[in-house]
């Protein structure tokens, strides 16, 4: 499952032999144990504390974490993070969830694409505003659960929209 090395020739590029679960009672982490024979799995709290970012801003978080994404968002959703990129594996409707959060923590999307490899597969940028963004404009006048629900409504129909 971790079987990539360290480039001799890239000083700063670092592969950690460990994959990312739930600090949240999950399925997800059952599944991997037994899937993996149990690999060794970090929470995201636990890498950053290892790795000695505790109290940083992260500017890029990418994680392409073979489904982890709806198990794990909530480690790291609040955390200082600038912009994220994210692959994403299907829709499902623990999914809603998952985009509601972001809005709340004021990511917005700048980006989609539809992985090459697999019409399941979505890339998705966001990058993380001020606050005071979606204050302005025609939001005001909407109710806040009518503005995630229209949020929510677009990404999904961006996402189901092949190009």
């Amino acid at each position: 499952m971790f079987s990539r090395s360290n480039p001799t020739h890239l000083d700063y590029i670092h592969y950690h032999q460990w994959g990312l679960r739930s600090s949240f009672p999950s399925k997800y982490n059952e599944k991997v144990a037994e899937r993996f024979n149990n690999p060794t799995l970090k929470s995201f709290q636990e890498t950053i504390k290892e790795l000695g970012h505790e109290n940083r801003t992260i500017d890029l978080f990418k994680i392409d974490c073979e489904g982890c994404e709806w198990t794990t968002y909530e480690d790291w959703i609040d955390f200082d993070i600038r912009q994220l990129q994210i692959e994403v594996h299907g829709l499902s409707p623990k999914g809603v969830g998952m985009f509601e959060r972001f809005q709340a923590s004021n990511f917005a999307l700048f980006s989609k694409e539809n992985n090459p490899h697999s019409s399941e597969l979505y890339e998705l940028s966001f990058v993380k505003l001020a606050p005071e963004f979606w204050l302005s404009g025609d939001t005001t006048t909407m109710k806040e659960n009518e503005w995630v629900d229209s949020f929510i409504h677009s990404l999904i129909h961006s996402l189901l929209n092949v190009w």
